[in-house]
């Protein structure tokens, strides 16, 4: 080495794969694709639906976005249904109103409703966890009871943050302090230990070996020490020159390293990052100096 470096982690995505479905109106799968986590899957031709006695149905659309993939989807068609008689000129036909059930932009039920009755609200709907925890559905958010109008009606959630567990370790592996810390929070720092003198060296806390804000994994923080010789950085050529070499992934410090010049720092274990909702990181390597 010949001065102070910072060499960073190389990572990569890898997203998931979505299976996603299309079914018809008698659940006949008409096309299965594969689609990259957050894209758009390709509608087939609209599927349609045989009238029977009373009614002819009409394709509105799928029960769910084809854009923004992020699971296996199934996707089913969404018909009207209109009397075959028709509508006008029939006194003895009650007034019917559309009742539509949304998570934001899916569509989870359609139902022809008579004005003056409620709605059936369909089955509580979910959502795929995240990488910060998960939503809980809380209700629905719109009128569907004595129903006086088309109306569409929202399923409201709420979301509940993961916790990690951190903790902290004083220079000799004994722990200082235990923490619970909400995804995306911020661990307090304990006071800085102090480590022991030995015979050729003193040791001057610099930080910690990984950044204390935007927690989003169990972890574990051990203090980074710089070394000093107990006679003094002055000593004439006997003293030979040292670089320090720091190694990160993004802000998280991995490891810091004395090297004396013309020497090679060594590289440390491959870093390692979360499974994310979209997919995973891949490990490509390091960016920058760390060999003579």
């Amino acid at each position: 080495m010949t001065k102070d470096e910072t060499v960073y982690a190389r990572f990569e995505k890898s997203l998931n794969q979505c299976k996603v479905i299309f079914y018809d109106a008698y659940g006949k799968a008409i096309s299965t694709q594969t689609v990259e986590y957050g894209g758009k899957a390709e509608a087939p031709e609209a599927p349609e639906k045989a009238a029977d006695a009373q009614h002819t149905y009409i394709f509105k659309g799928w029960d769910a976005d084809t854009e923004n993939i992020t699971a296996d989807t199934a996707f089913h068609p969404v018909y009207e249904s209109r009397d075959i008689g028709g509508t006008s000129g029939n006194s003895g036909s009650a007034k019917t109103y559309t009742v539509t059930f949304m998570d934001g932009n899916t569509v989870i039920d359609v139902q022809k409703v008579e004005a003056g009755k409620d709605a059936s609200v369909p089955q509580n709907p979910s959502r795929p966890g995240e990488a910060w925890g998960k939503w809980i559905f809380t209700g629905w958010k719109g009128r569907y009871k004595n129903v006086a109008a088309d109306e569409t009606v929202y399923a409201c959630f709420e979301k509940k943050l993961n916790t990690y567990k951190a903790v902290f370790y004083d220079a000799y592996g004994n722990i200082i302090s235990t923490q619970t810390v909400e995804h995306g929070g911020k661990a307090e720092t304990p006071k800085a230990p102090e480590k022991a003198a030995d015979a050729q060296h003193t040791y001057i806390f610099k930080k910690w070996n990984a950044d204390t804000g935007n927690i989003t994994a169990d972890i574990a923080f051990h203090p980074v020490y710089e070394s000093r010789d107990k006679d003094g950085s002055g000593n004439g050529s006997e003293n030979t020159k040292t670089y320090t070499v720091t190694f990160m992934d993004g802000n998280t410090v991995l490891d810091v390293q004395k090297v004396e010049a013309g020497k090679d720092a060594s590289a440390p274990k491959n870093p390692s990052r979360p499974g994310e909702a979209w997919g995973k990181w891949i490990f490509t390597g390091w960016k920058g100096r760390y060999k003579n």
